[in-house]
Protein backbone atom coordinates (compact mmCIF):
# COMPACT_ATOMS: atom_id res chain seq x y z
CA UNK A 1 0.00 0.00 0.00
CA UNK A 2 1.01 3.30 -0.88
CA UNK A 3 1.62 6.27 1.24
CA UNK A 4 -1.24 7.88 -0.42
CA UNK A 5 -3.06 4.41 -0.27
CA UNK A 6 -2.74 4.68 3.56
CA UNK A 7 -3.36 8.68 3.80
CA UNK A 8 -6.77 7.94 2.02
CA UNK A 9 -7.73 4.88 4.10
CA UNK A 10 -7.54 6.80 7.08
CA UNK A 11 -9.37 9.65 5.73
CA UNK A 12 -12.24 7.25 5.08
CA UNK A 13 -11.91 6.38 8.62
CA UNK A 14 -12.49 10.12 10.08
CA UNK A 15 -15.23 10.54 7.76
CA UNK A 16 -16.96 6.86 8.73
CA UNK A 17 -16.59 8.18 12.28
CA UNK A 18 -17.97 11.90 11.29
CA UNK A 19 -20.76 10.66 9.90
CA UNK A 20 -21.87 8.05 13.12
CA UNK A 21 -21.28 11.07 15.36
CA UNK A 22 -23.77 13.31 13.24
CA UNK A 23 -26.56 10.93 12.39
CA UNK A 24 -26.32 7.53 14.20
CA UNK A 25 -25.41 9.56 17.96
CA UNK A 26 -28.23 11.94 17.85
CA UNK A 27 -30.92 9.27 16.83
CA UNK A 28 -28.92 7.25 20.35
CA UNK A 29 -30.13 10.41 22.30
CA UNK A 30 -33.81 10.68 20.91
CA UNK A 31 -33.92 6.92 21.86
CA UNK A 32 -32.63 7.36 25.06
CA UNK A 33 -35.38 9.83 26.00
CA UNK A 34 -37.95 7.01 25.55
CA UNK A 35 -39.90 9.84 23.35
CA UNK A 36 -42.03 8.75 20.78
CA UNK A 37 -41.94 11.84 17.77
CA UNK A 38 -45.44 12.22 18.24
CA UNK A 39 -44.96 13.07 22.06
CA UNK A 40 -41.94 15.54 21.47
CA UNK A 41 -44.53 17.07 18.63
CA UNK A 42 -47.17 17.24 21.57
CA UNK A 43 -44.56 19.08 23.75
CA UNK A 44 -43.91 20.94 21.35
CA UNK A 45 -47.18 22.70 21.12
CA UNK A 46 -47.80 22.95 24.68
CA UNK A 47 -46.44 25.61 26.03
CA UNK A 48 -47.50 25.09 29.65
CA UNK A 49 -46.68 21.35 29.70
CA UNK A 50 -45.77 20.39 32.91
CA UNK A 51 -43.55 17.19 32.57
CA UNK A 52 -40.85 16.06 30.48
CA UNK A 53 -39.31 19.13 29.60
CA UNK A 54 -35.74 17.79 30.18
CA UNK A 55 -36.73 14.93 27.78
CA UNK A 56 -38.04 17.20 25.44
CA UNK A 57 -34.79 19.82 25.23
CA UNK A 58 -32.64 16.30 25.28
CA UNK A 59 -34.88 15.65 21.87
CA UNK A 60 -34.62 18.77 20.87
CA UNK A 61 -31.45 18.97 20.99
CA UNK A 62 -30.58 15.72 19.20
CA UNK A 63 -32.93 17.28 16.13
CA UNK A 64 -30.39 20.27 15.84
CA UNK A 65 -27.17 18.26 15.78
CA UNK A 66 -29.15 15.52 12.84
CA UNK A 67 -29.94 18.81 11.23
CA UNK A 68 -26.37 20.34 11.07
CA UNK A 69 -25.37 15.96 10.28
CA UNK A 70 -27.70 16.26 7.16
CA UNK A 71 -26.00 19.75 6.13
CA UNK A 72 -22.42 18.45 6.89
CA UNK A 73 -23.35 15.53 4.66
CA UNK A 74 -24.54 17.22 1.52
CA UNK A 75 -21.74 19.53 1.45
CA UNK A 76 -18.96 17.02 1.81
CA UNK A 77 -20.24 15.32 -0.73
CA UNK A 78 -20.24 18.71 -2.89
CA UNK A 79 -16.69 19.49 -2.18
CA UNK A 80 -15.50 15.78 -2.64
CA UNK A 81 -16.64 16.46 -6.47
CA UNK A 82 -15.65 20.03 -6.92
CA UNK A 83 -12.41 21.09 -8.20
CA UNK A 84 -10.85 24.60 -7.04
CA UNK A 85 -10.88 25.96 -10.51
CA UNK A 86 -14.63 26.19 -10.51
CA UNK A 87 -13.88 28.78 -7.69
CA UNK A 88 -11.26 30.75 -9.32
CA UNK A 89 -13.95 33.19 -11.30
CA UNK A 90 -16.00 35.64 -9.93
CA UNK A 91 -19.30 33.84 -9.78
CA UNK A 92 -17.49 30.47 -8.46
CA UNK A 93 -16.06 32.59 -5.40
CA UNK A 94 -19.28 34.23 -4.65
CA UNK A 95 -20.91 30.74 -4.63
CA UNK A 96 -18.37 29.24 -2.38
CA UNK A 97 -18.70 32.22 -0.41
CA UNK A 98 -22.50 31.28 -0.12
CA UNK A 99 -21.35 27.89 1.21
CA UNK A 100 -18.86 29.71 3.71
CA UNK A 101 -21.69 31.17 5.15
CA UNK A 102 -24.12 28.43 5.37
CA UNK A 103 -21.04 26.56 7.38
CA UNK A 104 -21.05 29.31 9.78
CA UNK A 105 -24.75 29.61 10.30
CA UNK A 106 -24.32 25.75 11.16
CA UNK A 107 -21.09 26.23 13.49
CA UNK A 108 -22.62 29.23 15.12
CA UNK A 109 -26.14 27.61 15.95
CA UNK A 110 -23.95 24.27 17.47
CA UNK A 111 -21.52 26.65 19.60
CA UNK A 112 -24.58 27.80 20.95
CA UNK A 113 -26.21 24.14 21.63
CA UNK A 114 -22.77 23.75 23.30
CA UNK A 115 -22.80 26.45 26.02
CA UNK A 116 -26.19 25.60 26.54
CA UNK A 117 -25.79 22.51 27.01
CA UNK A 118 -22.91 22.89 29.03
CA UNK A 119 -24.74 24.51 31.27
CA UNK A 120 -27.47 22.65 31.79
CA UNK A 121 -25.26 19.71 33.26
CA UNK A 122 -24.87 21.93 36.20
CA UNK A 123 -29.27 22.27 36.30
CA UNK A 124 -29.90 19.34 35.45
CA UNK A 125 -33.11 19.00 37.29
CA UNK A 126 -36.69 19.04 35.55
CA UNK A 127 -37.93 22.01 37.07
CA UNK A 128 -35.11 24.13 35.68
CA UNK A 129 -35.58 22.34 32.00
CA UNK A 130 -39.19 23.29 32.66
CA UNK A 131 -38.26 26.85 34.12
CA UNK A 132 -36.08 27.52 30.64
CA UNK A 133 -39.29 26.26 28.20
CA UNK A 134 -41.41 28.78 30.25
CA UNK A 135 -39.30 31.62 30.27
CA UNK A 136 -38.78 31.20 26.27
CA UNK A 137 -42.93 30.98 26.16
CA UNK A 138 -43.21 34.15 28.31
CA UNK A 139 -40.46 35.77 26.04
CA UNK A 140 -42.32 34.96 22.47
CA UNK A 141 -45.80 35.70 23.76
CA UNK A 142 -44.40 39.36 25.09
CA UNK A 143 -42.46 39.74 21.53
CA UNK A 144 -46.11 38.88 20.13
CA UNK A 145 -48.05 41.79 22.48
CA UNK A 146 -45.08 44.18 21.69
CA UNK A 147 -45.50 44.13 17.66
CA UNK A 148 -49.69 44.26 18.10
CA UNK A 149 -48.66 47.25 20.63
CA UNK A 150 -46.34 49.15 18.36
CA UNK A 151 -47.92 48.64 14.70
CA UNK A 152 -51.78 48.02 15.40
CA UNK A 153 -51.81 50.69 18.56
CA UNK A 154 -53.56 47.38 20.27
CA UNK A 155 -52.77 46.89 24.13
CA UNK A 156 -53.21 44.31 26.32
CA UNK A 157 -54.55 41.57 23.45
CA UNK A 158 -56.31 38.80 25.63
CA UNK A 159 -54.74 36.40 23.38
CA UNK A 160 -51.58 37.50 24.34
CA UNK A 161 -52.28 38.31 27.52
CA UNK A 162 -54.02 35.33 29.35
CA UNK A 163 -50.61 33.02 28.04
CA UNK A 164 -48.32 35.62 29.81
CA UNK A 165 -50.09 35.57 33.02
CA UNK A 166 -50.67 31.77 32.93
CA UNK A 167 -46.87 31.39 32.41
CA UNK A 168 -46.32 33.37 35.31
CA UNK A 169 -48.24 32.20 37.64
CA UNK A 170 -46.28 28.27 36.45
CA UNK A 171 -42.95 29.85 36.90
CA UNK A 172 -44.13 31.55 40.56
CA UNK A 173 -44.69 27.75 41.42
CA UNK A 174 -41.50 26.84 40.44
CA UNK A 175 -39.68 29.15 42.10
CA UNK A 176 -41.43 28.06 45.22
CA UNK A 177 -40.67 24.58 44.96
CA UNK A 178 -36.94 25.76 44.82
CA UNK A 179 -36.29 27.20 41.19
CA UNK A 180 -33.55 30.43 41.75
CA UNK A 181 -32.86 32.82 39.74
CA UNK A 182 -29.68 33.30 40.07
CA UNK A 183 -28.84 29.81 38.72
CA UNK A 184 -30.82 30.34 35.62
CA UNK A 185 -27.95 30.59 33.38
CA UNK A 186 -30.39 31.24 30.43
CA UNK A 187 -32.15 34.58 31.84
CA UNK A 188 -29.92 37.47 31.50
CA UNK A 189 -27.86 39.23 34.65
CA UNK A 190 -26.66 42.69 33.58
CA UNK A 191 -29.30 45.83 33.87
CA UNK A 192 -29.25 45.24 37.46
CA UNK A 193 -31.54 41.92 36.46
CA UNK A 194 -28.84 40.48 38.98
CA UNK A 195 -30.59 41.10 41.86
CA UNK A 196 -34.17 40.27 40.68
CA UNK A 197 -35.38 37.15 42.86
CA UNK A 198 -38.54 36.46 41.09
CA UNK A 199 -40.02 36.76 37.61
CA UNK A 200 -42.37 38.81 39.26
CA UNK A 201 -39.41 41.33 39.92
CA UNK A 202 -39.37 42.13 35.96
CA UNK A 203 -41.18 44.64 34.20
CA UNK A 204 -43.58 43.42 31.45
CA UNK A 205 -41.66 45.70 28.87
CA UNK A 206 -38.38 43.23 30.18
CA UNK A 207 -40.18 40.09 29.09
CA UNK A 208 -39.08 40.21 25.67
CA UNK A 209 -35.32 40.52 26.69
CA UNK A 210 -34.97 38.07 29.58
CA UNK A 211 -32.74 35.87 27.62
CA UNK A 212 -28.82 35.83 28.71
CA UNK A 213 -26.86 36.54 25.72
CA UNK A 214 -24.56 33.63 24.28
CA UNK A 215 -21.28 35.95 24.39
CA UNK A 216 -22.32 36.16 28.16
CA UNK A 217 -22.65 32.46 28.71
CA UNK A 218 -19.59 31.83 26.68
CA UNK A 219 -17.69 33.60 29.13
CA UNK A 220 -19.33 31.96 32.20
CA UNK A 221 -17.95 28.61 30.76
CA UNK A 222 -14.75 29.14 29.50
CA UNK A 223 -13.19 29.13 32.61
CA UNK A 224 -14.29 25.33 33.14
CA UNK A 225 -13.29 23.92 29.52
CA UNK A 226 -11.08 21.13 29.16
CA UNK A 227 -8.37 21.74 26.32
CA UNK A 228 -10.59 19.62 23.95
CA UNK A 229 -13.24 21.55 24.58
CA UNK A 230 -11.63 25.22 24.01
CA UNK A 231 -9.47 23.73 20.74
CA UNK A 232 -13.16 23.11 18.99
CA UNK A 233 -14.70 26.27 20.42
CA UNK A 234 -12.58 28.45 19.43
CA UNK A 235 -9.19 30.12 21.20
CA UNK A 236 -11.29 33.44 22.19
CA UNK A 237 -14.28 35.08 21.22
CA UNK A 238 -13.07 36.48 18.20
CA UNK A 239 -14.07 33.04 15.80
CA UNK A 240 -17.64 33.64 17.18
CA UNK A 241 -17.57 37.19 15.96
CA UNK A 242 -16.51 36.64 12.96
CA UNK A 243 -18.82 33.95 12.59
CA UNK A 244 -22.21 36.67 13.17
CA UNK A 245 -20.36 38.63 10.72
CA UNK A 246 -20.62 35.79 8.14
CA UNK A 247 -24.22 35.61 9.39
CA UNK A 248 -25.78 38.79 9.59
CA UNK A 249 -25.22 41.60 6.37
CA UNK A 250 -22.38 43.57 7.75
CA UNK A 251 -20.82 44.40 4.04
CA UNK A 252 -17.79 46.35 4.44
CA UNK A 253 -15.88 44.21 6.84
CA UNK A 254 -12.58 42.97 5.59
CA UNK A 255 -12.32 39.29 4.66
CA UNK A 256 -8.87 37.34 4.17
CA UNK A 257 -7.78 35.77 0.90
CA UNK A 258 -8.54 32.69 0.11
CA UNK A 259 -6.70 30.44 -2.87
CA UNK A 260 -7.88 27.75 -2.38
CA UNK A 261 -11.66 27.66 -1.86
CA UNK A 262 -11.77 23.80 -1.73
CA UNK A 263 -9.79 23.05 1.01
CA UNK A 264 -11.26 26.26 3.03
CA UNK A 265 -14.30 25.24 2.90
CA UNK A 266 -13.14 21.71 3.85
CA UNK A 267 -11.49 22.47 6.69
CA UNK A 268 -14.22 24.91 8.11
CA UNK A 269 -16.82 21.76 7.64
CA UNK A 270 -14.63 19.74 9.84
CA UNK A 271 -15.85 21.60 13.00
CA UNK A 272 -19.19 20.90 12.36
CA UNK A 273 -19.20 16.88 13.61
CA UNK A 274 -16.23 18.07 16.03
CA UNK A 275 -18.59 19.93 17.84
CA UNK A 276 -21.84 18.30 17.83
CA UNK A 277 -19.46 15.43 19.33
CA UNK A 278 -19.28 17.95 22.31
CA UNK A 279 -22.31 18.72 22.56
CA UNK A 280 -23.34 14.92 22.90
CA UNK A 281 -21.12 14.49 25.46
CA UNK A 282 -22.30 17.69 26.87
CA UNK A 283 -25.79 15.65 26.77
CA UNK A 284 -24.90 12.71 28.15
CA UNK A 285 -23.50 14.79 31.42
CA UNK A 286 -26.68 16.75 31.71
CA UNK A 287 -28.71 13.78 31.23
CA UNK A 288 -27.19 10.81 33.37
CA UNK A 289 -27.70 8.59 30.37
CA UNK A 290 -24.93 6.41 29.36
CA UNK A 291 -26.01 4.38 25.93
CA UNK A 292 -23.72 1.65 25.05
CA UNK A 293 -23.16 2.97 21.83
CA UNK A 294 -21.76 6.10 23.63
CA UNK A 295 -20.28 4.96 26.66
CA UNK A 296 -16.78 5.84 25.10
CA UNK A 297 -17.30 9.06 24.02
CA UNK A 298 -15.66 11.01 26.84
CA UNK A 299 -12.59 8.40 26.42
CA UNK A 300 -12.13 9.56 22.98
CA UNK A 301 -13.16 13.61 23.33
CA UNK A 302 -11.60 13.83 26.91
CA UNK A 303 -9.06 11.14 28.07
CA UNK A 304 -7.92 10.76 24.80
CA UNK A 305 -6.57 14.22 23.76
CA UNK A 306 -3.18 14.76 23.50
CA UNK A 307 -2.56 17.60 26.08
CA UNK A 308 1.18 17.90 23.97
CA UNK A 309 -0.60 20.18 21.24
CA UNK A 310 -2.55 22.69 23.30
CA UNK A 311 -0.69 26.11 24.27
CA UNK A 312 -2.31 26.25 27.10
CA UNK A 313 -1.35 23.28 29.24
CA UNK A 314 2.08 23.91 29.52
CA UNK A 315 2.64 24.85 32.85
CA UNK A 316 6.46 24.46 32.70
CA UNK A 317 6.57 27.56 30.51
CA UNK A 318 8.36 30.63 32.98
CA UNK A 319 10.05 33.43 33.01
CA UNK A 320 13.06 33.60 31.33
CA UNK A 321 12.43 29.90 29.16
CA UNK A 322 13.02 29.58 25.48
CA UNK A 323 10.42 29.82 23.15
CA UNK A 324 10.06 30.25 19.24
CA UNK A 325 7.33 33.20 18.28
CA UNK A 326 4.89 32.58 15.41
CA UNK A 327 6.82 29.59 14.53
CA UNK A 328 10.40 31.71 13.23
CA UNK A 329 11.92 33.35 15.46
CA UNK A 330 13.96 32.90 18.90
CA UNK A 331 12.90 34.47 22.07
CA UNK A 332 13.87 34.61 25.82
CA UNK A 333 10.04 34.76 28.18
CA UNK A 334 10.34 38.35 30.10
CA UNK A 335 6.86 37.79 31.59
CA UNK A 336 3.65 35.44 31.41
CA UNK A 337 0.26 37.08 32.20
CA UNK A 338 -3.05 34.77 33.04
CA UNK A 339 -6.44 35.85 32.38
CA UNK A 340 -9.06 34.78 34.61
CA UNK A 341 -10.71 32.62 31.40
CA UNK A 342 -7.63 30.06 31.31
CA UNK A 343 -6.02 32.12 28.49
CA UNK A 344 -2.01 33.10 28.61
CA UNK A 345 -0.04 36.42 26.96
CA UNK A 346 3.55 36.02 26.77
CA UNK A 347 5.91 38.33 26.37
CA UNK A 348 9.22 37.70 25.24
CA UNK A 349 12.52 39.48 24.43
CA UNK A 350 13.49 38.48 20.75
CA UNK A 351 16.91 36.94 21.07
CA UNK A 352 17.11 35.58 17.45
CA UNK A 353 20.65 36.27 16.05
CA UNK A 354 19.26 35.87 12.60
CA UNK A 355 17.93 39.80 13.02
CA UNK A 356 14.79 39.73 11.64
CA UNK A 357 12.54 40.60 14.69
CA UNK A 358 8.59 40.33 15.25
CA UNK A 359 6.88 44.10 15.76
CA UNK A 360 5.45 43.07 18.93
CA UNK A 361 6.92 41.89 22.11
CA UNK A 362 3.48 40.48 23.63
CA UNK A 363 1.76 37.35 22.33
CA UNK A 364 -1.05 35.59 22.74
CA UNK A 365 0.14 32.08 24.01
CA UNK A 366 -1.22 30.02 20.92
CA UNK A 367 1.68 32.09 18.73
CA UNK A 368 4.18 30.73 21.34
CA UNK A 369 6.05 27.18 21.32
CA UNK A 370 8.26 26.14 24.54
CA UNK A 371 11.17 24.94 23.74
CA UNK A 372 14.13 25.14 26.22
CA UNK A 373 14.10 25.26 30.29
CA UNK A 374 16.08 28.22 31.06
CA UNK A 375 17.23 26.80 34.87
CA UNK A 376 18.57 23.26 32.47
CA UNK A 377 20.38 25.33 30.40
CA UNK A 378 21.82 27.24 32.82
CA UNK A 379 22.97 24.54 34.92
CA UNK A 380 24.43 22.71 31.77
CA UNK A 381 26.51 25.72 31.21
CA UNK A 382 28.07 25.88 34.59
CA UNK A 383 28.92 22.58 34.81
CA UNK A 384 30.84 23.17 31.78
CA UNK A 385 32.68 26.07 32.76
CA UNK A 386 33.12 24.72 36.27
CA UNK A 387 34.45 21.58 35.03
CA UNK A 388 37.02 23.68 32.76
CA UNK A 389 37.49 26.04 35.63
CA UNK A 390 37.66 23.71 38.64
CA UNK A 391 35.87 26.65 40.61
CA UNK A 392 32.42 28.34 40.81
CA UNK A 393 32.28 31.00 38.32
CA UNK A 394 30.78 34.56 39.34
CA UNK A 395 28.73 36.29 36.83
CA UNK A 396 25.89 38.90 36.17
CA UNK A 397 22.43 37.72 35.12
CA UNK A 398 22.97 40.28 32.04
CA UNK A 399 25.90 38.67 31.13
CA UNK A 400 24.65 35.38 31.73
CA UNK A 401 21.76 35.75 29.56
CA UNK A 402 24.18 37.12 26.40
CA UNK A 403 25.80 33.74 27.00
CA UNK A 404 23.37 31.14 26.97
CA UNK A 405 20.98 33.46 24.40
CA UNK A 406 24.40 32.85 21.97
CA UNK A 407 24.04 29.08 22.86
CA UNK A 408 20.37 28.53 22.37
CA UNK A 409 21.00 30.79 18.70
CA UNK A 410 23.62 28.32 17.87
CA UNK A 411 21.94 24.99 19.20
CA UNK A 412 19.02 26.24 17.28
CA UNK A 413 20.25 27.36 13.81
CA UNK A 414 23.66 25.11 13.97
CA UNK A 415 22.83 22.30 15.74
CA UNK A 416 20.24 20.94 13.98
CA UNK A 417 17.84 21.74 16.21
CA UNK A 418 15.67 23.69 14.84
CA UNK A 419 15.27 20.81 11.95
CA UNK A 420 14.39 18.75 14.34
CA UNK A 421 11.95 20.62 16.54
CA UNK A 422 9.97 20.50 13.18
CA UNK A 423 10.78 16.33 12.26
CA UNK A 424 13.16 17.14 9.47
CA UNK A 425 15.36 14.10 11.01
CA UNK A 426 17.80 13.93 7.77
CA UNK A 427 18.55 17.45 7.64
CA UNK A 428 19.16 17.43 11.57
CA UNK A 429 21.14 14.54 11.65
CA UNK A 430 22.93 16.36 8.34
CA UNK A 431 24.22 19.39 10.47
CA UNK A 432 25.26 17.44 13.31
CA UNK A 433 27.26 15.70 11.81
CA UNK A 434 28.72 18.91 9.75
CA UNK A 435 29.22 20.31 12.95
CA UNK A 436 31.30 17.06 14.81
CA UNK A 437 33.52 17.07 12.04
CA UNK A 438 33.94 20.98 12.02
CA UNK A 439 35.19 20.98 15.42
CA UNK A 440 37.54 17.68 14.97
CA UNK A 441 39.07 20.01 12.82
CA UNK A 442 38.87 23.22 13.91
Amino acid sequence: MTDDDEKKTELDKSEHFFQILITRYPEVIKIATKLTPDEFEKLETDYLAKKDSKKRYLYDAAQRLQQAGFFYIRTKDFLKDAKNDEFSTPAGKNFAQAIERDISLWTRSLSELFVSTFLFRSTASEKYYRYYYLTRALMSFAARANNKKIFFGIEKLKENEIPINNIKTEMQSLEQSGVRLEKCWFIRKDRGYDKHKSINDFKQKDYTELSASFRANFMRILPKLHPSQRIVMGLDYSSFAQLSEAIHNNIGSPRQRIENYTEHLDGLLTRIPLMAAHVELNILKAARIKPDELKDLEKVLIYGFDKKIYVFSKKKLSVSDYVLVNGMTLGRVIAVHNTPYGYQSITVEHIDSSGWRPQEDTFSSEKIMWLFDYSKVEKDFRNIVSAGGGHRVRISKTELNKLLDKSVNDLWHNAGAKEYMFGDMASAQKKIQELIQKRQHG
